[in-house]
């Protein structure tokens, strides 16, 4: 696989590392497990708000997003520590 394509915080060096990330990969997998549902009920109420927040499901999806990295990074600082 070319390198530029590959994530940097995969290139593990030795098993210390390749346990790290898959340690930090686990924790953002339960993350999603209990997130999804949670995000898929806040989808539901999107028709009862009103039309001023039109962009509501998208702004929903990126703070799931944004909030899972934000799960991988912290669980490998904290394992780094």
């Amino acid at each position: 696989m070319s390198p530029l394509l590959f994530p940097f915080e995969f290139a593990e060096e030795d098993e210390r590392e390749k346990m790290i990330t898959a340690e930090a990969c686990k924790k953002a997998f339960v993350f999603l497990l209990f997130s999804i549902p949670i995000g898929a009920i806040l989808i539901a109420f999107y028709p009862l708000l009103p039309n001023s927040f039109s962009f509501y499901p998208i702004a929903v999806l990126l703070l799931l997003s944004l909030v899972q990295l934000t799960v991988y990074y912290v669980s490998i600082s904290k394992i780094y520590r």
